[in-house]
């Protein structure tokens, strides 16, 4: 499995540097976390160097001006989700974790906390963080820019060059623990065309000698550089295709949530009817079961009077007589 080396570059003002702290320590949760059953471990996050605000403290104490950059952050990543995750399926959409990947994740955080240390000093790294919860495994290291007792960002992002010697020299560091391939900016020229290379129709006679031995070489550059365009052309469908089954079944995870949902919601009124329609009968039944009791104790004192008027009756009939 060949791997890319990733890099990115952020600089941290008093502004933003507590924001950072929150982010990469997960003092709160982020937009770009993944549901917990997508995550490559339940924690989520491991701290490789623990956060040093008292290393900020120190950044402020040296800055002579209120927008002074403060700290670097630098976010390292080998590989993409495809190299990471399985294809996404209804039960895993983002794409369950590959198994056996854990050794390489360590060894990724440990390499990127010694580049930290080879490239910044040990005292400057304010801190370092493996985070395990987003769609591929990365690393945050965040440091002070101190050099010669001074902040001097500069030293380390003094323009694109400058920046592109600390890749390549981040990359030296990650590489040896985790073989993978930097691919900076290349220089313009005339796209490959196979037409020209040897043999073709277009295709330039070789001169005798060394002549012929140096065009010809050309022309093998040419044809590996083509064939690399081509690795990395069919490297970007594939993760295009990725994100495209990943967003299809997502949207089917949803659609079948909604689904559950609906159904979920019409068994809870269906049951509230039936609930409803119970309590309704046996307040029935009570109200039925008094108006029987009421019946039977009325009936019984119209008994009781008809008797007592027929007793009387009886009576004044004797008097009579």
């Amino acid at each position: 499995m060949e791997l890319s080396f990733s890099m990115s570059i952020e600089k941290h003002d008093r502004t933003s540097v507590g924001r950072c702290e929150g982010h990469n320590t997960r003092l709160h949760e982020t937009k770009s976390q993944l549901p917990r059953r997508a995550w490559f471990d339940p924690a989520g996050r491991y701290e490789i160097a623990p956060w040093r605000e008292g290393q900020i403290d120190a950044a402020k104490a040296l800055a002579k001006r209120k927008d002074a950059v403060l700290a670097v952050e630098i976010v390292v990543q080998v590989g993409n989700q495809t190299d990471w995750r399985e294809l996404p399926t209804a039960e895993h959409p983002e794409g369950k974790p590959k198994p056996g990947m854990k050794p390489l994740m360590k060894k990724l955080a440990l390499a990127a906390k010694a580049a930290a240390v080879r490239e910044f000093g040990e005292d400057n790294v304010i801190g370092v963080d493996l985070h395990l919860d987003e769609s591929s495994p990365h690393v945050h290291i965040v440091a002070t820019p101190i050099h010669d007792g001074r902040l001097q960002a500069k030293h380390w992002l003094n323009g694109a060059s400058t920046c592109a010697k600390l890749r390549r020299r981040i990359h030296e560091t990650i590489n040896a623990a985790v073989p993978c391939t930097y691919t900076p900016g290349e220089a313009g020229g005339d796209p490959h065309d196979p037409s020209k290379a040897a043999g073709g129709p277009n295709a330039r006679k070789p001169a005798p000698g060394i002549t012929g031995a140096a065009l010809e070489a050309l022309t093998r550059v040419g044809e590996v550089k083509g064939l690399k365009g081509e690795v990395r052309t069919l490297t970007a469908a594939l993760q295009q295709s990725f994100s495209r089954v990943k967003r299809l079944e997502l949207d089917l995870e949803q659609q079948r949530q909604r689904t559950a949902e609906a159904k979920a919601e019409g068994e809870r009124k269906a049951r509230e009817e039936r609930e409803r329609a119970d309590r309704e009968r046996t307040d029935w039944m009570q109200r039925a079961a008094r108006w029987d009791r009421r019946e039977r104790e009325l009936m019984d004192l119209y008994a009781d009077a008809d008797n007592e008027l027929k007793r009387g009756a009886g009576r004044g009939r004797r008097l009579d007589e």
